[in-house]
């Protein structure tokens, strides 16, 4: 009998995850410690990211300077998130202005979508990072699917709050 693929998941804010496309992104020399710190303590051989297209992020970065860390973007743009079969219940792209019946839908598809593309691949431990509020919900999903899961999340409150920090 084998063991089951380990996954680390980490939520956090898109803010900090780098991607020079995301609104309002911060530069967080915090957070790429940690991805660092993850990835060795935890002996990660896969980064799998919620990056949504976004392009090039903190964790895409680190993966391609540390082979053979491999990575991959597990969720598709939202505008071509429909070719993924990431669609309503009529069959339909999702609108831009969802609501939030609809967005509780459009997650679920999404989540399973991670949950199909992180079994396909060929990996021993594998981070996954997403967006802090899909972590508890994208853990159940990836343990009943027979992945061994820990989890964490890195919401760097002085970075993400506007107020003065002086």
């Amino acid at each position: 009998m084998t063991a089951p693929k380990r996954l680390f998941v980490l939520g956090t804010s898109h803010r900090v995850q780098g991607s020079p496309h995301f609104p309002e992104s911060v530069d967080d020399p915090g957070y790429s410690a940690l991805l660092n710190e993850i990835v060795s303590e935890q002996s990660i051989d896969f980064i799998f990211e919620e990056a949504s297209g976004c392009g090039r992020t903190t964790a895409n970065r680190l993966a391609k300077s540390l082979p053979p860390v491999r990575y991959l973007d597990i969720d598709p743009h939202p505008d071509l998130a429909h070719l993924s079969g990431i669609v309503d219940a009529n069959g339909q792209p999702f609108p831009r202005d969802i609501s939030p019946q609809e967005k509780v839908e459009e997650d679920a598809r999404r989540e399973e979508f991670w949950c199909k593309q992180i079994a396909e691949q060929d990996f021993q431990g594998g981070l996954v990072i997403c967006g802090y509020l899909h972590t508890l919900s994208i853990i159940f999903r990836l343990r009943a699917a027979g992945f061994s899961v820990q989890f964490d999340q890195y919401i760097p409150h002085d970075k993400l709050c506007s107020h003065d920090k002086s």
